[in-house]
């Protein structure tokens, strides 16, 4: 459920009138962080620190009958140390400023001295008098404040479930809502380290990005000092029980990676042996108790599968696993897929697949979600990037290594054989986005904190990707794998821009003597990540009777592109040959090595595994053969391309639908993959509604309906039942 996050200054202050707090008059506002801003602000501070204290008991203030039992607020109190380098003697009083949404502070002291909240809190940003900073040694402002419980997935979220009336707090800070939290330099380059403590209810379980080393009960008397020193307020109203729970002090990370979470969370427990760690290393599953069962069902897939893919990682980065622990929590409510906070990762509970029996599908989704936020412990936490430029960077890399991971460690590859085709679904949400009008280079430029949320698409995911996946095609697997190594040796705990990843790659590309591809890494990377738009690859026979691979401009694209690829060639019997072939981004035609008399009587697909990122074109010879045989290719990435490209040429109008709906006829009876098997009759969907003329779709609606009726009555499979049965009304000729 979503809420609009419109609150009127009146409702502030009316918060605020019985705490002696100040409330910032433009807080229902949406004010940004401009990248100007940040990148000023990054050259003023280092060695940053943060005491962090917060209290989720009962807020009296803010309870009513018809809120949830916590109230609308939380409150907290933080250290903030910095230091000022000596670029700030040449700054303006206002560019180093702390971030804070929320619904108001008192008692700030910086440096031993009191500041006016009134003059100095306000645009959601806690401002320094630069008379009480110190050039030299260690600053420290500090400060208590109130900050609003979220029920929109950005900040800090409240959740209370129905069934149990048990509620959870978790955190979502990516990309700039930690300081709805508290205050805080909101930017990814500002890394700093966090020492967390929270007070809760006594029966409630905290969870922060470190591990948990202490617990201290009401009436403690290191609880009343700690309490003495920050602010006693913060449990001065308690009505229930509670206890404070300290976490050890993490490593210098971004302010987004932060995270908390709180209630009546139950967990399991595994300690794993991961080579390259001293000591096992603690990993918990946290839940709701009310859907234990649902996690009991899938965690098989959270913690085995997680380990071996730490131990991957390790030996590939040359890293070891950089954090203490790792908690993996299912959160209600959740408005993302999952996110990477340090030692915290959070996940939607649509992940649980709750009351379905799990598909090939369903595991990848499962597996590769884990792995895909473990990827980014390293690729994104131990080395971060500077600003939100990079972000694809970030989810594209995370989303090939954690597929090529999977591929690569055999138990998991075991579990999801079929893993490689939803990278070419992810390859897909590319090809849709950059073929639209809105089409843009997989890198862009970010201005502000609001860009960064929308910059994620799936240009971002699936032709960032699929950037990855041809960069080490072109290079080489020990290439690009040395590369990553280099890249983590030189960054790590530091942040980076992308010319850095790119760098990483050029050394690594030198240092291969044996790697044949001639290529500049660095302008082929640009040109690849500053290009928009899908291109067309096609074999035809040029002009002095060789076969040409001709690339075309799609009707978005701003240039063409080098890209290495596969080219399958057989004949009717299925004897087959791969040749390898490099695109240029010159010249739309490459001869291949291959005349047209040696060619005689064979066929062609064209990006054979899928290394390539390019809409395809059939010839007629080899559509009219794998109309009626394609079902005898085994390799399920080869069957993919070819129904993929199908309806690629369909949609750009280079054929007509009924060969769809000819393959089908002829292949589908013997498609046994179910994920492919979903594919092919989604597509067919989409062509009944977008493409079938108006003549002619009473017919293939009927033809499919029939066709699916009698492949049901001989299918025994449920996982295939279900998926026939699912699609077959799609059929049903309501024109």
């Amino acid at each position: 459920m979503l809420e609009a996050y419109q609150v009127t200054v009146d409702t502030v202050n009316s918060y605020m009138n019985n705490g002696g707090f100040t409330a910032d008059p433009h807080f229902s506002e949406n004010i940004l962080l401009y990248l100007h801003e940040a990148e000023q602000r990054e050259k003023l501070v280092e060695n940053t620190h943060y005491d962090l204290l917060l209290s989720f008991l009962k807020d009296p203030e803010t309870t009513s009958s018809t809120d949830t039992v916590r109230g609308k607020a939380f409150y907290g109190h933080i250290d903030v140390h910095f230091e000022l380098t000596e670029a700030f003697e040449k700054a303006k009083d206002d560019d180093l400023f702390l971030n804070y949404h929320g619904f108001g502070v008192k008692n700030i002291n910086l440096n031993g001295h009191s500041l006016d909240a009134s003059k100095y809190f306000h645009h959601q940003r806690i401002y320094f008098d630069r008379k009480i900073l110190k050039l030299r040694g260690s600053n420290q402002l500090s400060v208590t404040f109130k900050s609003k419980y979220r029920n929109d997935g950005e900040g800090p979220h409240l959740f209370k479930d129905s069934e149990d009336n048990a509620e959870y707090i978790y955190t979502q800070f990516e990309a700039f809502y930690a300081n709805r939290a508290f205050p805080v330099f909101d930017q990814p380059d500002i890394k700093a380290t966090l020492k967390f403590r929270a007070i809760a209810p006594e029966d409630w379980t905290v969870i922060g990005n470190g591990k948990d080393i202490a617990t201290l009960k009401k009436g403690d008397r290191d609880l009343d000092l700690l309490l003495n020193s920050t602010d006693p307020s913060l449990v001065s109203s308690a009505t229930e029980e509670y206890k404070l729970t300290e976490f050890a002090e993490t490593k210098k990370i971004a302010t987004y990676l932060y995270a908390f979470m709180a209630g009546k969370f139950d967990f399991t427990e595994r300690n794993m042996k991961i080579k390259g760690l001293s000591d096992p290393l603690r990993m918990r599953l946290y839940f709701r108790k009310s859907v234990r069962k649902d996690v009991e069902r899938i965690q098989e897939y959270m913690f085995e599968p997680v380990a071996r893919a730490m131990e991957w990682y390790s030996d590939y980065f040359s890293q070891p696993f950089p954090f203490d622990k790792f908690d993996q929590i299912y959160c209600p409510e959740f408005k993302y897929g999952a996110m990477e906070n340090v030692g915290a990762v959070t996940y939607t509970e649509v992940l649980l697949f709750r009351g379905k029996e799990l598909t090939e599908a369903d595991k990848t989704s499962i597996i590769n979600t884990a792995l895909h936020e473990l990827a980014h412990m390293w690729f994104g936490n131990l080395v971060t990037m500077h600003w939100w430029n990079d972000l694809w960077l970030n989810e594209a890399f995370a989303t090939y290594i954690s597929y090529y991971a999977m591929s690569d460690i055999k138990d998991i590859q075991q579990v999801v054989p079929s893993l490689w085709i939803q990278v070419n679904a992810f390859k897909g949400l590319g090809y849709h986005d950059d073929e639209l009008s809105t089409a843009h280079p997989i890198y862009n430029s970010v201005s502000d904190t609001d860009m960064a949320n929308s910059v994620i698409d799936g240009i971002t995911y699936g032709k960032g990707c699929a950037f990855l996946q041809q960069m080490q095609h072109l290079i080489g697997h020990q290439t690009f794998e040395q590369a990553c190594k280099i890249y983590f040796e030189k960054h790590a705990w530091k942040n980076t821009y992308l010319q850095d990843f790119i760098d990483s790659l050029v050394e690594a590309h030198k240092q291969q003597k044996k790697n044949k591809v001639d290529i500049e890494v660095s302008a082929w990377s640009k040109n690849f990540l500053n290009t928009k738009g899908v291109n067309t690859l096609e074999i035809i026979e040029g002009s002095n009777k060789t076969l040409v691979l001709r690339q075309t401009l799609g009707e978005f694209s701003s240039s063409l592109l080098e890209q290495k690829l596969n080219i399958l060639i057989f004949d009717e019997k299925l004897v087959t040959k791969t040749i390898s072939i490099m695109t240029s981004s010159t010249k739309n035609d490459v001869e291949l090595p291959l005349s047209a008399k040696d060619a005689k009587n064979k066929m062609f697909i064209i990006n054979d595994g899928d290394k390539a990122y390019s809409r395809v074109l059939l010839d007629e010879a080899t559509s009219k053969f794998l109309s009626k045989n394609l079902f005898k290719f085994d390799d399920i990435i080869t069957r993919t391309l070819v129904w993929k490209g199908l309806t690629g040429m369909i949609k750009a109008r280079k054929i007509k639908s009924s060969l769809l709906f000819e393959f089908i006829e002829n292949n589908l009876r013997a498609e046994k993959h179910p994920v492919l098997l979903k594919t092919i009759l989604n597509a067919a969907k989409g062509a009944v509604e977008l493409y079938v003329p108006n003549e002619d779709f009473s017919r293939i609606s009927s033809n499919m309906f029939e066709l699916l009726y009698d492949i049901i009555l001989n299918t025994k499979t449920k996982e295939i039942l279900d998926i026939l049965n699912e699609s077959i009304f799609n059929f049903l000729d309501s024109k």
